[in-house]
């Protein structure tokens, strides 16, 4: 049970950095999520996938802080260096758990 989960997790742990292919019967998780994170729990083992997160909606929010923007006020700090570095997308990660009952077993095949 709890070892056996243990030995899963390990094995899909391989498979961190490795982008899905397909998937049955989960519609959360978009195809082409790179596996960031294995997280094994008593007899169920989390996948932790994460992928570009949807674009903007153009929902203007109080809570969010330009930190890159520019300023002539010399009592703003610029954290993001050059103004010509691209920012990166932002994350969204999707969790699928996985429970092991008695004598279950994960196969991996890493493609």
């Amino acid at each position: 049970e709890g070892p056996g989960a243990t030995k899963n997790a390990r094995n899909a742990r391989k498979l961190v950095g490795c982008r899905l292919a397909s998937i049955e019967g989960i519609d959360s998780v978009p195809v082409g999520a790179r596996l960031a994170e294995v997280l094994c729990l008593g007899k169920e083992v989390w996948l932790i996938f994460a992928s570009e997160a949807a674009a903007a909606t153009g929902d203007d929010s109080d809570d969010v802080v330009d930190l890159c923007g520019g300023s002539d006020d010399d009592s703003v700090i610029d954290l993001c260096g050059s103004d010509d570095a691209p920012t990166p997308p932002p994350k969204q990660e999707h969790a699928v758990r996985v429970h092991f009952g008695m004598s279950g077993s994960l196969k991996v095949d890493a493609k």
